[in-house]
């Protein structure tokens, strides 16, 4: 029961930093093979870390991102487990369709919902109630550079595109 415990914890670790990266769009590293028995998400999400991820500026810039806020991400979610497994885990399931599709070459098949942006929104006030100046910076400028509402009804296709062709580093 306490090797499930940590597992799980561990799992909502790694899903927050994609859920940072998701806010505008996409992170995870290959680590969360050692935490999660879904293959299913494994596979998407490491899709997405090695194949879109390096594909573009954009990509690279959230890869970053999430690397430079991955510390904080941990000790949060290690402060809370109940919240990593409940809430946060069942949040990121909710994109995993669109994911991928959008790996798979699909992305126009799948649309962005007002839950999904409403999970994801809820997740991001949770960090903000809890991180330090830093990576609350990060969080509202991204929040400011891409508002979530403006996916919803988009494909994944449509919202991966517009992040790109829109993408400014130095905003």
């Amino acid at each position: 029961m306490k090797n499930k415990q940590s597992l799980n914890r561990r799992i909502a670790i790694i899903i927050t930093g994609f859920i940072i990266a998701l806010i505008y769009f996409f992170s995870i590293k290959q680590t969360v093979h050692a935490f999660t028995d879904d293959v299913r998400v494994v596979k998407t999400l490491v899709r997405v870390e090695t194949e879109l991820l390096p594909s573009t500026p954009a990509g690279q810039y959230y890869e970053d991102l999430y690397f430079r806020n991955l510390q904080e991400l941990t000790d949060i979610y290690d402060h809370d487990p109940y919240h990593s497994v409940a809430i946060t885990y069942p949040r990121l399931i909710l994109f995993i369709p669109g994911l991928e599709a959008l790996v798979n070459g699909n992305g126009s098949t799948e649309k962005i919902t007002s839950e999904q942006v409403n999970a994801l929104q809820e997740e991001i006030n949770w960090l903000l109630e809890r991180c330090k100046p830093s990576l609350c910076k990060d969080i509202n400028n991204e929040e400011e550079r891409l508002p979530l509402p403006v996916f919803i009804g988009m494909t994944y296709q449509e919202a991966w595109d517009d992040i790109n062709i829109n993408f400014q580093p130095n905003q």
